[in-house]
């Protein structure tokens, strides 16, 4: 009888720590998909931001650019027409932008400043196809975008998207503020953003916001 009860109990903490033992290699490359990382040099760098742009993507940007051959920065942020929604509405939040930039070092003839307008989701689509037509105006053909953590594959998959209607070549670059990458599984916020933006991208994918053969394309 003891035996009976020894052997599966053997059997389960084996398979319990063979578990144990390979989450982190599952994990970190479950976050490896929702952060691709690409080639870095390109004609310009993307800082993707939301009602403002955060001064750690703005830094990963600015290192990049010293770092390889990209001409300049795009900033990007939204503009929520909603009456009183946030205050990127204001008049004076460009020249408070500019002035972060040049704060960290950078000239004023190496940025450029997007505002899209939002009134409704998808919000990143909406972004994509705005920033991608501008610069196809300008005869841009090739960029790389700073998306911060696990956001990175979704805003990535989107902006290839838009970006092939107009022969725009986008690399991602993740860029980590609020946990470390090696090891998010440990941490809370990058449990929760994980969660999250795994539920976006799903969410993207169900209402065809974005194509499958996009999100599935790695580097």
């Amino acid at each position: 009888m003891k035996k009976r009860i020894f052997y599966p109990a053997v059997l389960l903490a084996g398979l319990l720590l063979i578990l144990i033992f390979l989450s982190p290699p599952l994990f970190k490359r479950a976050g490896d998909f929702l952060a691709p990382s690409g080639k870095e040099s390109a004609e310009v760098v993307i800082l993707e931001g939301s009602a403002t742009i955060k001064n750690g993507v703005a830094k990963e940007g600015i290192t990049l650019l010293r770092n390889s051959n990209n001409r300049c920065l795009v900033g990007v942020a939204h503009l929520h027409e909603k009456e009183g929604q946030l205050f990127a509405i204001q008049e004076e939040y460009p020249q408070l932008l500019r002035k972060k930039f040049k704060t960290l070092g950078l000239k004023e003839e190496q940025l450029k400043l997007l505002f899209v307008p939002i009134n409704d989701h998808p919000i990143t689509l909406t972004e994509a196809r705005f920033v991608m037509a501008r610069l196809a105006k300008e005869g841009i053909r090739s960029a790389v975008l700073v998306s911060e953590g696990f956001h990175t594959r979704r805003s990535w998959a989107v902006y290839r998207q838009e970006g092939e209607r107009f022969n725009i070549s986008v690399k991602p670059h993740p860029c980590f503020i609020n946990y470390q990458e090696e090891n998010w599984w440990r941490q809370k916020e990058g449990i929760r953003d994980f969660v999250q933006e795994s539920s976006k991208l799903a969410y993207y994918l169900i209402f065809g916001y974005v194509s499958l053969r996009y999100v599935l394309n790695f580097l």
